[in-house]
């Protein structure tokens, strides 16, 4: 199903009548001012903590004709919204404050009133409803008729709502990457796709609603163009059809508060302070992003390759295109060509053109080798046909070892925008595979002709399959013949997740491809922690596994297994794929696949691992301008390691990176996580930048609250340990001591409750009986001293001079432990003071 357009179409009702639409202002005096949200969504909202709002919420529902042809829900059972629609009364609708009052009823915060809206709008089939005679738009069913009509929309309403209920609440405007987006299209077409959204004030900072694309969407839309080729390792040729799709109602979780760094890359405010991000992003760079689906954020996988929509497959250097140019010429004469091609490119080169920026710092770093070799011949840049590398493009994700995922894909073929077209006879089943080892998951597409592919990938968890990204894949250069790859297997190449599970261990060869020669002889070495029968197959394109079997050989002492392979030689296309498969010893049913290799002649333009002095710059300036920390961490030192000179490109890498680090600290010590703050902490002096991070405000401020936060933890280590009877105990006081009544007033002040309400025994008795979010342990395991109210500590401070901790714990030694927690967080809070002052 795919994201709704901005745009409906314009109807009367059934009674004929059309009103005129409304003007709601996007925003209204007095608001907080736009700033990045402090908490991730999943510690401000819980889906099961709002069950009660929300059933209550979809009971109040506008009465509704359903006859409507063209619009299905597509998941009424989950949501349960017909039945107690129809039971709802007719007037509530009629204006904002009585709908409001039982909408949020039983809302116990701002957080569960807006959800209480959302859930209410969600459940309204709009487009279906009719509203005989209703003739205001300043009504909620007035305004629903608007939208009905076309001259109203969903951010307009849900800030109505929002106003009515006294949130603030703000209309966002951008645009959105909804059903008609298609992965690669630049600023021209993506700036038209408008959308509207919403931004509201809640538990002190702004969050992000997308009501219409939360509640109706299109199904079965299709741009029509694209002609999907290879699926799951089978060929197909099937090309779509455009198609408008069917409006349908649905009720999305990802819409409702979703955090703007995972937003951003489907919806981009145009104002950037709306986009609530530390860091706005540009046009350029919307654009220019993968296209990820929400499921992709949950899915356990990191992209860890070139984080971009359009992919570029891997190909020859720019030296490369100068040597094949003068395969004779001296290296003075190369060099000058060079030098002639930088001056001619250079002179179109713009900060927006990646790809010409890349090739030509690869050009400065081959001027400076040629110009030391200037006496010595160039290799020659032909190559017999077994050798020609072949254009490919790799799409890498990094995992949890714990984590158990796996890949699918798609590919598809333009041929309407291609250089190139597909042979009728050319089947491709295998020009994409899998590769993986116990950390990473990834594909490896291979083209067959020049032109514009799309590759969409799945994340495979359980039986259950979703879409978590696309990118284009755009191949200009192609060698001739490209070759599939020799199978595919289903579980990828190389050592994974399976071959440990099946009982082979510590293998000699983790990374699925090998860069072999004919006639080589290649050892594969694992131990067995399960007694097995293993067997090992050698498979060419051509040639079945039986002709190769002369070719592997394989050894078992006690545990160890070792499998030997003999590279044929004098194979027009020598690439091979070796095959483990086991069984438990002794049985006779069918091998296993567990493990695959492939065996390539040589190398796709990929698979060199000693990178030439041009790639590594030109991954160093790819992984600065993608400001992924890992990445760059990781190329940096790689450029180091090489000795290469700086060109001004380290330089800026390694400016970006202490940019990264800081802002990594900032955001751990804001969020006040200590997981997160230890690990960009360690992240921060473990850095190959990390002498320059040392002493900055950042790492100290930092390292700082992670001491504090270190207490904290310690201090609430007891509480965490008080059984749920212990409490019980407490509550269950109908006249408690003055010494218990004393603590628990002091401790529910810590946490932000009213004195003047605490004074009553029966008002912390009915505190103590709350559970989940709102129950005692919970509030104190979230507690941060950060929002502590100064004025409610010194009334703490004085409530607990009054006793001692041993006094406590004569009465009541669950009390006892709420008073050491309240005690020492008074003097945390104290101690802050002095710092301050």
């Amino acid at each position: 199903m795919g994201c709704g357009g901005s745009k409906a179409t314009k109807t009367t009702d059934s009674d004929g009548i059309f009103i005129d639409s409304i003007h709601v202002p996007d925003t209204e005096d007095g608001y907080p001012p736009p700033r990045p949200p402090r908490d991730r969504k999943e510690k401000v909202f819980r889906e099961e903590d709002c069950q009660e709002i929300d059933d209550n919420a979809k009971k109040v529902s506008h009465s509704a004709d359903n006859g409507s042809n063209n619009v299905t829900n597509v998941n009424d059972s989950a949501e349960n919204v017909s039945d107690s629609a129809e039971n709802a009364p007719r007037s509530i609708a009629k204006d904002y404050s009585t709908l409001v009052a039982h909408v949020t009823k039983g809302a116990r915060n701002d957080v569960e009133k807006a959800r209480g809206l959302f859930a209410w709008l969600g459940a309204q089939r709009i487009h279906d409803q009719s509203y005989p005679n209703v003739k205001d738009a300043h009504s909620p069913e007035g305004y629903m008729k608007t939208i009905k009509q076309g001259n109203g929309n969903y951010a307009a309403f849900f800030a109505l709502l929002c106003r009515a209920a006294g949130l603030p609440c703000v209309i966002v405007r951008g645009v959105g990457k909804g059903a008609i987006y298609q992965v690669g299209q630049q600023e021209d077409d993506v700036s038209q796709y408008k959308s509207m959204w919403n931004a509201v004030y809640v538990d002190g900072q702004w969050r992000l609603v997308h009501p219409r694309w939360a509640f109706t969407g299109v199904a079965g839309f299709n741009t029509g163009g694209w002609t999907k080729v290879e699926q799951s390792g089978q060929a197909v040729r099937q090309k779509e059809q455009a198609s408008s799709g069917t409006h349908v109602y649905s009720f999305d979780e990802e819409w409702f508060f979703p955090d703007p760094d995972r937003f951003i890359y489907t919806c981009r405010a145009d104002n950037a302070d709306w986009q609530l991000m530390k860091s706005p992003w540009s046009m350029y760079k919307f654009v220019n992003v993968p296209h990820f689906e929400w499921e992709y954020f949950t899915s356990g996988l990191k992209l860890v390759s070139e984080h971009a929509a359009i992919l570029k497959c891997k190909k020859a250097s720019p030296a490369a295109k100068v040597l094949r140019g003068k395969p004779n010429s001296t290296f003075k004469e190369v060099k000058q060509e060079a030098q002639r091609w930088m001056r001619e490119e250079g002179s179109i080169a713009s900060e927006q053109s990646s790809s010409t920026a890349l090739e030509m710092e690869q050009l400065r770093l081959t001027v400076a080798a040629l110009t030391a070799k200037l006496d010595q011949p160039p290799q020659s840049a032909s190559q017999p046909p077994s050798q020609r590398r072949a254009s490919v493009c790799d799409v890498n994700f990094e995992h949890a070892a714990t984590e158990k995922v796996g890949l699918d894909y798609a590919l598809f073929f333009d041929e309407e925008r291609s250089e190139d077209s597909l042979p009728e006879g050319l089947q491709l089943d295998r020009y994409v595979i899998e590769l993986v080892d116990q950390k990473h998951k990834g594909m490896r597409v291979r083209f067959p002709v020049r032109g514009i592919y799309k590759l969409d990938i799945k994340c495979i968890t359980g039986y259950v399959k979703s879409q978590i990204v696309a990118f284009r894949l755009d191949n200009d250069s192609v060698t001739e013949d490209a070759q599939p790859f020799p199978i595919n297997p289903e579980i990828g190449f190389g050592y994974g997740q399976k071959a440990e599970d099946a009982g082979l261990s510590k293998p000699s060869q983790v990374k699925g491809i090998m860069v072999v020669r004919q006639g080589e002889r290649i050892k594969f070495q694992f131990r067995c922690t399960e007694k097995l029968e293993i067997q090992s197959l050698l498979v060419h394109k051509d040639q079945s596994a039986s002709e190769l079997a002369h070719h592997v050989a394989q050894d078992k002492s006690g545990d160890e297994v070792t499998i030997t392979v003999n590279v044929p030689e004098h194979a027009q296309n020598p690439e091979y794929a070796l095959q483990v498969n086991v069984r438990p010893e002794g049985t006779s049913g069918e091998f296993e696949n567990v493990a695959n290799y492939l065996l390539t002649h040589g190398k796709d333009t990929a698979d060199s691992d000693e990178s030439s002095d041009g790639d590594l710059r030109s991954k160093l300036v790819s992984a600065t301008d993608d400001r992924d920390i890992d990445r760059l961490e990781k190329t940096i030192r790689e450029f180091e390691k090489a000795g290469l000179p700086d060109l001004g490109d380290l330089t800026r890498a390694r400016k970006t990176l202490i940019e990264l680090h800081e802002q990594a600290l900032r955001d751990a010590t804001q969020a006040r996580d200590l997981d997160k703050l230890e690990a960009a902490i360690h992240s921060a002096k473990t850095s190959c930048v990390a002498h320059h991070l040392q002493g900055r405000e950042s790492l100290t401020d930092a390292e700082a609250v992670r001491n504090l936060l270190r207490r904290l933890k310690l201090y609430m280590h007891k509480i965490l340990e008080l059984k749920p009877m212990t409490v019980s105990e407490i509550h269950s006081y109908k006249r408690p001591l003055p010494l218990v009544h004393t603590v628990m007033n002091a401790t529910y002040l810590l946490l932000g409750e009213n004195q003047s309400k605490l004074k009553k025994w029966e008002y912390i008795q009915a505190l103590l009986r709350k559970q989940g979010r709102e129950g005692i342990i919970r509030r104190i395991k979230e507690f941060d001293i950060v929002h502590l109210n100064k004025s409610k500590l010194h009334q703490a401070e004085s409530k607990l001079d009054t006793c001692s901790k041993d006094e406590v714990r004569l009465v009541s030694a669950g009390a006892g432990t709420f008073y050491v927690w309240s005690d020492q967080i008074v003097h945390e809070g104290k101690e802050e003071e002095k710092e301050k002052k």
